[in-house]
């Protein structure tokens, strides 16, 4: 009976690590906005070694020891490193992704971050002229802030860049055959996931599709892109996270 319940109090323990690191990050995103005259930190699609295009950079690898697997430089010269001191904010503690990569001696360490961020808060490269949805440039651009999320824990094998893409097709017409993942949200506080939002507030929330949080396979990576996402029409957890991560052009 004992070790049920030293797990249970381990879990609990590491989800409210969990918040407060995203709450720090969170806090972070919301001082980059006030010292940048409104602007969202950049938010490109892919690794262009860029720190004026990416608000983080480096491409993380599940299927192979890649070093950016292990490059803290990227964290301390992202957009939101000036105003984290502690590098362990990056990643939630409950991720249990190692690598070998930077490792001379071959030994195995924590992968170093789990976040990623909105692709609707200013992707860069998320720009459909043809698609209905808003890509937030400013902060004062956000409708209720309390209900867009800014950053989550990414899944340990569909994490590469820090650049997510919600699953938004279908969901604002409620066309449930189109929901689909392109990016997966991580499960790893017994199936939920830990989000910060733009309001500054970060909470957990648990997944109720099992599509959602398909077992790990090892060596396996499941990233995929926005034209070429997972079916999985009906999910609710696409609704839930779509809805909240951008909203319609000429809403009222």
């Amino acid at each position: 009976m004992l070790l049920p319940a030293l797990g249970k109090a381990k879990a609990k323990a590491q989800g409210i690590s969990c918040l407060n690191n995203l709450r720090q990050m969170g806090l972070a995103w919301v001082l980059y906005v006030g010292d940048n005259q409104d602007r969202i930190p950049p938010n490109a699609a892919n690794d262009s070694c860029s720190r004026t295009t990416e608000w983080v950079r480096g491409w993380l690898r599940f299927a192979s020891d890649h070093p950016d697997n292990t490059n803290t430089v990227f964290l301390t010269e992202s957009s939101l490193g000036p105003h984290l001191a502690n590098l362990d904010v990056w990643r939630c503690p409950s991720d249990p992704s190692t690598t070998r990569g930077g490792n001379s001696r071959g030994l195995l360490r924590k992968r170093v971050r789990s976040a990623s961020m909105n692709a609707f808060m200013d992707g860069s490269t998320l720009q459909y002229p043809n698609e209905p949805w808003v890509v937030f440039r400013k902060a004062t651009d956000i409708p209720a802030p309390t209900q867009m999320w800014v950053l989550l824990d990414e899944r340990l094998d569909s994490i590469n860049n820090g650049f997510f893409v919600p699953p938004v097709k279908g969901v604002f017409t409620q066309d449930t055959a189109k929901y689909a993942w392109s990016d997966v949200p991580g499960s790893y506080h017994n199936g939920a996931c830990g989000l910060n939002f733009a309001d500054g507030h970060s909470e957990i929330h648990p997944w109720r599709d099992t599509r959602t949080k398909p077992p790990v396979k090892p060596g396996v990576e499941i990233a995929r892109n926005f034209d070429n996402a997972t079916p999985s029409p009906g999910n609710q957890d696409a609704y839930w996270l779509g809805i909240r991560s951008t909203v319609l052009k000429n809403q009222p």
